[in-house]
């Protein structure tokens, strides 16, 4: 048997966990206290060293404006994916309620989580460019964030965890040389919460941890995120 046909077998049988907001995500929600992130000082907000929105080298720090009609909203349950696709939506403008979008989200699995490509179908769905990508770098998710707009990425909700499908899908916002900045829809890890009403971010997380919580996604991919962007007029 090749090994192409062995792997494939493998992705197969795993597409039974690879939901994200796992089962598992909810109750660890609730039992982890908030990393020691939050302990140091919050910055109100970082301002590029690249010229502008769009350019191709990262910058040492950047953050995603938010837009207008945006907002932070807690997912009740593991709507994760629904919650971080609005993010993303209201930052282009749409009146999308997390909630509501879930209710006809793409791709659920039968215990509320959503798989990868749910994300790509409902932003196609929409009009927008949409792609899963795997085997990122830091410095991939920094150029896609110059770019001006929100990433979601696919990691695990927070260390320790217990199970590889123990998983979270969230719009990063930012990034300095310290921190990767998220709009986090699990308030339990929203560390930055006290502030975000003056911020463009309620949760931050030191880069080498989070380079941690992006790796073995539900067993099968590494540094997971999307490029989403609206369909040329």
């Amino acid at each position: 048997m090749s090994g192409l046909t062995i792997k494939t077998m493998l992705i197969c049988i795993s597409m039974i966990f690879l939901t994200g907001c796992s089962a598992q995500e909810k109750e660890v929600s609730t039992s982890v206290p908030p990393s020691s992130d939050s302990l140091s000082s919050v910055p109100t907000m970082l301002s590029s060293t690249s010229s502008s929105p769009g350019s191709t080298a990262a910058a040492d720090s950047f953050m995603v404006p938010m837009a207008e009609n945006n907002y932070f909203d807690y997912q009740p349950g593991m709507e994760c994916a629904a919650f971080s696709s609005a993010f993303l939506l209201r930052h282009y403008g749409e009146e999308v309620d997390g909630m509501k979008l879930f209710e006809t989200f793409p791709n659920r699995a039968a215990d509320g989580g959503t798989m990868p490509g749910g994300i790509v179908t409902l932003f196609e769905e929409r009009g927008f460019e949409a792609e899963y990508k795997v085997n990122g770098t830091v410095d991939d998710l920094k150029a896609e964030l110059d770019k001006g707009s929100p990433v979601i990425v696919f990691i695990h909700v927070e260390e320790p965890y217990t199970s590889v499908h123990n998983t979270h899908y969230i719009p990063a916002v930012g990034y300095d040389s310290e921190y990767i900045y998220f709009a986090e829809s699990l308030e339990d890890y929203a560390n930055c919460k006290e502030e975000a009403e003056e911020l463009s971010y309620n949760r931050k997380t030191e880069i080498p941890k989070f380079e941690r919580l992006w790796e073995n996604i539900d067993g099968v991919w590494d540094y997971p995120y999307y490029v989403i962007t609206p369909k040329a007029e």
